[in-house]
């Protein structure tokens, strides 16, 4: 199956990081331009730090700057109604950590904790509708919610968002709509639990020999899954793990069979 780039309802859409000082913010941009020959969109007044990464012209994260920020990545997933969304989430268990913001005509975002402890962004685009799905290298190619309990998140999951799930084993499920994959949950890795964008490369051994020398570090070398290899890195301005992968020309999540054997 091709990859099909239309944006999907209740779908991974964005990704966005926050740091607490301007300096880490190009610090940071520098970085991750190194590894993954982004480009970034300039920073209006109205935004304030805020910018957007491109891989070519492929949308791929934004980051911006905020008090007490930690870096991390956040995934965001679509709806056509932030409230609404929240409403039913909190009603699953969920908590809301930020209400709903809006951003001129781009759209609205806010953020909560799953049961699992889990943040999850959701995005109700306006004119800005987030990547879709791109499954390009560079971009974001797969999505992978970690916790103790993957089949209670699956669940959680599949409640709020009224796609299926498939079992894949007894500690991994998939979200999935219309024969397209769209994320996984995993038993965790000893980290609390999160959702990890996975990022496509060109190369492992390209990232693995520049991260070290761009100052930071690499905590799994390699990680081979049927047809997919990844490995994650910590960058050197937070600390922050973000995960890589190679493999087929589409997606993981394009194709369905990210964990096929």
């Amino acid at each position: 199956m091709s990859a099909d780039k239309r944006p999907l309802h209740h779908a991974p859409v964005w990704i966005n990081a926050w740091v607490e000082t301007t300096e880490r913010h190009y610090a940071l941009r520098s970085f991750l331009s190194a590894v993954f020959r982004w480009t970034w969109e300039v920073p209006t007044p109205e935004a304030g730090s805020y910018c957007i990464a491109y891989a070519d012209s492929t949308p791929v994260l934004g980051l911006g700057v905020a008090d007490d920020a930690s870096g991390e990545l956040i995934t965001y997933f679509s709806t056509t109604d932030v409230e609404a969304s929240l409403r039913h989430a909190t009603d699953l268990g969920a908590r809301v950590t930020s209400p709903p913001v809006t951003y001129g005509v781009l759209g609205t975002s806010a953020l909560i904790v799953d049961p699992f402890g889990a943040t999850l962004g959701l995005w109700g685009g306006g004119s800005f509708a987030g990547f879709g799905e791109s499954y390009d290298v560079n971009t974001a190619g797969w999505f992978d919610h970690r916790s103790n309990d993957p089949e209670a998140a699956s669940a959680f999951y599949q409640r709020l968002t009224g796609h299926d799930v498939a079992t894949v084993s007894d500690d991994l499920r998939v979200l999935s709509a219309d024969d397209r994959w769209l994320a996984g949950f995993s038993s965790g890795d000893g980290g609390r639990p999160r959702w990890v964008p996975i990022f496509v490369v060109d190369s492992l051994e390209r990232v693995r020999t520049l991260v070290p020398r761009l100052g930071g570090a690499i905590v799994l070398d390699q990680r081979p899954v049927a047809d997919i290899t990844w490995c994650a890195f910590r960058e050197p301005v937070n600390g922050s793990v973000i995960t890589v992968m190679v493999g087929d020309e589409t997606s993981p999540a394009a194709s369905g069979d990210l964990y096929q054997s």
